[in-house]
């Protein structure tokens, strides 16, 4: 079975609590989308969906 993730969103809205940052729920925080996205990728995920393709690229290549 293959495990595919989505969609990491860089918003704060859409960031698990604890990659949020205190600029409110509209606001980007960047750092913590890669955070959240690389912490999936410790898990051996097959895959994922991103509405930022850059910062997901950042996650990847460390």
């Amino acid at each position: 079975m293959q495990v595919v993730v989505w969609t990491f969103r860089p918003e704060n809205a859409f960031l698990a609590a604890d990659f949020r940052d205190g600029a409110g729920l509209s606001a980007r925080h960047d750092a913590g989308s890669v955070a959240e996205i690389r912490r999936y990728l410790e898990t051996d995920i097959d895959g994922l969906f991103s509405d930022d393709p850059a910062l997901t690229r950042k996650a990847i290549d460390g």
